[in-house]
């Protein structure tokens, strides 16, 4: 992240060509800052220097909303993440040369140790996310079945075992059907 002493001139942020920060103030600058390093607008035109915290809040909110602040928090986020991106691949690159010398020497504990860091960079021991979805029309169903009487529960049996019975029956007269062609009790029908 880039700090208060790096928004000075000698900065190379600062310095490179199409910078929103040169069309700033050293007070913008630094609200740009804060707001980029995601201080609310509150905290960050208090810090800036824009007054009391509790004061004139329609005058920070024009301040923040201004375009150019917002180009240079853009800007400077960018920069920020830039920096992280090359740091990272940085330590990437001196892990994978640290596991080329270990090689060489053969010792394998530490090319372990290597990847296993390497591991740790990419991410690859984070805990797994896993999503239970539970299905709440089933539970639903449940409580109804549980509500109702003793009769009830016997009439809708008795109207599944009809539905059921009338499947059986359909599929045992269906000509195309592999199973038509043996008798209910399971062995094969004569042809005809």
């Amino acid at each position: 992240m880039l700090s208060m002493q790096g928004l000075n001139e000698s900065n190379p942020v600062l310095r490179a060509g199409n910078n929103p920060l040169h069309d700033l103030d050293e007070r913008e600058r630094q609200l740009a800052l804060f707001l980029a390093e995601g201080k609310s607008m509150t905290t960050a035109t208090a810090l800036a220097g824009y007054g009391p915290a509790g004061m004139g809040g329609r005058d920070r909110k024009k301040k923040v909303e201004d375009p150019r602040i917002i180009k240079a928090v853009n800007f400077l986020r960018k920069k920020s993440e830039e920096s992280i991106l090359t740091s990272r691949k940085k330590v990437l690159e001196g892990f994978l040369e640290a596991i080329e010398q270990a090689k060489m020497l053969s010792e394998p504990m530490t090319q372990i140790a290597g990847w296993r860091e390497i591991g740790k960079l990419c991410g690859y021991y984070a805990p797994e996310v896993k999503e239970i979805n539970v299905n709440i029309g089933a539970k639903r169903v449940i409580g109804q079945l549980e509500v109702l009487s003793d009769q009830e529960l016997l009439d809708i049996i008795e109207k599944d075992r009809e539905a059921i019975e009338g499947e059986a029956t359909l599929l045992l007269s269906d000509p195309h059907n592999s199973e038509a062609s043996e008798k209910h009790d399971g062995t094969p029908e004569a042809p005809a």
